[in-house]
């Protein structure tokens, strides 16, 4: 659940503080830059795909938990 929370905080944080892609990537698209396009094609993925990680991290736990919480009340039950 931790490493889900804190992989969402990045992934929202990386678009929102573009230091990087300034510096190395390009904010339009410019022929004569490949590197420069493929840094920020990759900037963008990078975030999209944190986030989505992070969701599946979260809701993964969240569903491992709930599994615990059922065995552990059967067995008080028995």
């Amino acid at each position: 659940m931790r490493a889900g929370m804190i992989l969402g905080i990045f992934a929202v944080l990386l678009p929102v503080l573009p230091i990087l892609n300034r510096n190395f990537g390009t904010e339009f698209v410019v022929e004569g830059a490949p590197i420069a396009m493929i840094f920020t094609t990759l900037y963008v993925f990078l975030a999209a795909a944190c986030l989505l990680f992070s969701a599946v991290l979260i809701g993964a736990s969240l569903i491992m938990r709930h599994a615990e919480s059922l065995v552990s009340r059967d067995n008080s039950i028995r």
